[in-house]
């Protein structure tokens, strides 16, 4: 349960910075800036997750 959270909770920090960065950068280089930074920062945040696959699937420690 504590890994399915994590990863939740990480990618919907990921939406949001990438929501935050695309509202930036609206008014310097469009609305297609938007999709762009959009799928780079859920893009990274799956490569994120994935690597700490093991960690974040190991049972917590005493």
């Amino acid at each position: 349960m504590r890994a399915f959270t994590t990863t939740v909770a990480a990618s919907l920090l990921g939406a949001a910075a990438s929501s935050a960065a695309g509202g930036a950068l609206d008014r310097q280089l469009g609305p297609w800036s938007l999709f762009v930074v959009g799928c780079l920062v859920m893009t990274a945040t799956a490569v994120g997750t994935w690597l700490r696959r093991r960690s974040l699937s190991a049972p917590p420690r005493p």
